[in-house]
């Protein structure tokens, strides 16, 4: 890992900016780098900056049409086959998925036998509903009515640009006694040491937010919430990933390299996944679950 922070050094070019937090809403004295869009290998370069004082990375402008940057049919926005679940349905509660695409997890969670399952997604065609069990709407968390026991952003909430908007119909849906699980990628992070503007969860422009510690407290409490436990869940792909973006390569193609090695080598992701278990362990991973009650 000494040598991949090596390599970060050079690619890492920033400069310093006074630049107004979106977040926590500071002025500050912040570095600000130009990122690459990988996902699709268009290459079209995007400025994010870090807050020096509530240490989260974002987008310093978000693109007008973010719709364009879902397209070629996104991962979370694939058709789902339509849906009918039979059986008696368990009712335990009401669950929102926030940023739920065409609804895989929820499904997951149908088939299970649950119900009173909902989803809501602004990129989704048009609203869906699988048989009596799973409701998705199209729109933010905003459109949203009603209260939820449980409510989940998987991999969602850094793609939002209003994040204290956001947390404020979290607090006015979440039950009483209900919970918000909000798993995401981190900043800072050890990945981002390695391997600087090449971090692959970046993912310019598509994640406008990358949170930290610090910032999560600050919105929290801004909402009246609290965050009640974090569990740091990265894995080996935030190095491997990210090691062949700083190589030029976008994210299909990256794949394909990835598959390569451990055909050729098996034990080709030990290292990097060894890393991640001990970055883990630090609260140094780049990504983590953020268990959210009420304050």
């Amino acid at each position: 890992m000494e040598s991949m922070g090596k390599k970060a050094e050079k690619a890492e070019p920033c400069r310093i900016e006074w630049k107004v937090c979106h977040v926590c809403g500071r002025n500050g004295r912040n570095k600000v780098y130009k990122v690459k869009e990988m996902m699709y290998g268009t290459q079209e370069e995007f400025e994010y900056f870090s807050c020096e004082h509530c240490k989260c990375m974002q987008i310093d402008q978000v693109p007008e049409d973010m719709g364009k940057y879902y397209a070629n049919n996104y991962y979370s926005l694939k058709e789902r086959k339509p849906h009918v679940c039979e059986g008696e349905m368990k009712r335990e509660g009401r669950v929102l998925d926030v940023g739920c695409g065409t609804g895989e997890w929820l499904l997951q969670w149908a088939e299970k036998g649950y119900g009173d399952l909902y989803g809501c997604d602004p990129f989704i065609e048009k609203d869906i509903h699988y048989g009596d069990r799973v409701y998705i709407k199209k729109c933010e968390i905003s459109g949203v009515e009603g209260k939820y026991d449980f409510i989940r952003f998987a991999d969602s909430f850094e793609h939002m640009a209003n994040p204290l908007e956001t947390l404020q119909c979290v607090k006015d849906l979440m039950a009483q006694d209900g919970m918000c699980d909000i798993n995401m990628p981190v900043f800072p992070n050890a990945a981002w040491d390695a391997f600087g503007i090449n971090w692959y969860q970046l993912d310019a422009p598509r994640h406008v937010i990358l949170h930290s510690g610090e910032s999560m407290k600050y919105l929290c409490e801004k909402c009246g919430l609290k965050i009640d436990g974090i569990v740091y869940n990265s894995n080996e792909y935030q190095f491997a990933v990210s090691y062949f973006y700083e190589k030029g390569y976008c994210y299909e193609e990256v794949k394909k390299q990835i598959n390569d090695c451990c055909s050729r080598n098996t034990d080709w992701l030990e290292e990097f996944r060894e890393c991640a278990i001990q970055c883990n362990e630090l609260g140094y991973g780049d990504h983590a679950l953020f268990h959210i009650v009420h304050a």
